[in-house]
């Protein structure tokens, strides 16, 4: 009966042990296999900066102003490109019917520092002018419909939550982001038009600042 007992004991332990290392290694598979598809996820790094105070304790900021970004790069040699991210849930409204997006306001450098592949539009340009808006190709099935050839989509005209300005023009389409990123966006709209929005989003304007080396 104790050898049984014992028996019983370890081969449950032995259970448990592997059942322990077995989520250990998913989750630790999961998390490094984040933002894999970006061609330059090993030059890619976010500015936090370290603040010590007189009495010793340390403050981390990882929100800054848009501008620092462009700071950066015309005066740091070794930034290859930089570019804000703020996250905005915002209304679009095409022909009177709204929908609900995720909004990511950025600076052109962003499309190739984190790889976004257009599949319509021209991702030099896409976010070159102040009102331009790249649409993933999720949330343009939602605004114009699912059979809508993505080419015919470049040039028409999306309004903020049914305001008759600021205009917004489609220059682009791309393929959703993979589930496994850091950023979440369905369209993209450069920086300064993302903080004109009356947004929703807890970082009262500043943004996160990325940078590429």
């Amino acid at each position: 009966t104790r050898d049984r007992l014992t028996s019983v004991i370890n081969v449950g332990g032995l259970a448990v042990g592997i059942a322990c290392c077995t989520l250990i290694f998913l989750y630790v598979e999961h998390e490094w296999t984040f933002d894999r598809h970006l061609e330059h996820v090993d030059e890619l790094g976010r500015l936090v900066l370290v603040e010590t105070r007189k009495s010793g304790s340390v403050r981390y900021r990882g929100l800054h102003e848009n501008e620092v970004a462009e700071y950066l790069m015309e005066d740091y040699s070794e930034v290859v490109a930089a570019s804000a991210f703020i996250s905005v849930k915002s209304m679009l409204t095409y022909e009177g019917e709204s929908k609900r997006v995720q909004t990511g306001g950025v600076h052109p450098t962003f499309i190739d520092m984190f790889s976004v592949e257009f599949i319509a539009g021209d991702r030099e340009t896409a976010l070159d002018k102040p009102e331009s808006i790249a649409l993933s190709r999720s949330a343009a099935a939602r605004l114009f419909g699912v059979e809508q050839n993505a080419d015919d989509l470049i040039g028409r005209s999306l309004n903020y939550a049914g305001r008759p300005n600021p205009v917004l023009t489609v220059t682009g389409i791309f393929e959703d982001a993979p589930k496994k990123s850091s950023l979440s966006y369905d369209v993209l709209v450069p920086v300064r038009l993302a903080r004109g929005f009356p947004i929703n989003t807890s970082a009262n304007g500043d943004s996160e600042i990325y940078i590429q080396f």
